[in-house]
């Protein structure tokens, strides 16, 4: 496996069992919730490995999670969350920019 295979994967994890805790502070929260956004704009994970089975699988799933994370801050009904699901929503339009190519 990569090390962006690795790094996909240690998002997803990130995503899954820390989110909930970040998210409950304010403060923390607008750092965290960024801190997706940066990867996003800074590394493109979505353009590496694709060629291989292995890297499709890694990053289909961060993608994933990335998009319930997504959801979630939008749903949460806490205006801080919403707010800061717009950085995240440029990094959607982005990936949909650079995947429809």
């Amino acid at each position: 496996m990569s090390y962006v295979h690795k790094f996909a994967k240690n998002l997803s994890q990130l995503i899954k069992s820390q989110s909930e805790n970040f998210c409950s502070s304010r403060v923390i929260a607008r750092h965290y919730i960024k801190l997706f956004y940066k990867f996003e704009m800074n590394f493109q994970l979505r353009s590496f490995g694709l060629k291989k089975e292995e890297g499709l699988v890694a990053l289909k799933s961060y993608l994933g999670d990335l998009a319930e994370f997504t959801i979630l801050l939008i749903k949460s009904g806490q205006l801080y969350l919403r707010d800061g699901c717009i950085h995240l929503i440029a990094a959607w339009n982005r990936i949909n920019i650079e995947m429809s190519d």
